[in-house]
């Protein structure tokens, strides 16, 4: 076990790694992305100056679809950036006769934990879920789940999906205690 005076030199020495890998690259950019898909700072320039030119020219397109409804509703304005989500499903609804409510079925909140997340955890890493009642929860909408990797050992995964009050951001767990 690792007693204070041990943690606080490991943490010292970590410190004085970082530092010392720090120094010897020439910037903060090329230091931090040394390990990371780009490896340099000019190849993560030269990826977003070549996605950008091709990610702009989609969202003109993308514009002048949602003004050609626009203007064949007699609207008589710009588009907005208010206006976008409004318009663009009625783009992709006369586009490719999608209709978003038909898919929500498809998406509910179960058959996407279950018959996709963690089915996918299942077949990709072998981690079980298994859902648990016997706990308190803070909230009737928050859920708690036992995940087993490769059934050795189990930990709780506490879930709240939905805002409430104070608590906008929604879809997202709390942690794994």
């Amino acid at each position: 076990m690792l007693t204070i005076p041990a943690l606080s030199f490991s943490v010292w020495q970590r410190f004085v790694a970082v530092r010392l890998n720090c120094w010897v690259s020439p910037n903060y950019a090329a230091w931090k992305i040394a390990d990371q898909m780009a490896k340099t700072p000019q190849a993560a320039l030269n990826f977003m100056r070549d996605l950008v030119p091709p990610a702009r020219q989609r969202v003109l397109n993308e514009q002048a679809e949602i003004q050609n409804v626009i203007d064949s509703e007699q609207g008589g304005y710009s588009v907005q950036p208010w206006d976008w989500m409004f318009y663009a499903e009625q783009v992709r609804r006369e586009k490719y006769a999608l209709d978003e409510a038909q898919l929500k079925p498809y998406f509910a909140l179960n058959t996407v934990l279950q018959e996709g997340v963690f089915w996918t955890a299942n077949q990709l890493f072998g981690i079980t879920f298994v859902e648990r009642f016997d706990i308190p929860v803070y909230h009737p909408d928050v859920r708690v789940w036992k995940f087993l990797i490769l059934m050795a050992s189990a930990w709780r995964y506490f879930m709240a999906t939905f805002s409430r009050g104070i608590r906008k951001a929604a879809a997202h767990g709390w942690g794994i205690l």
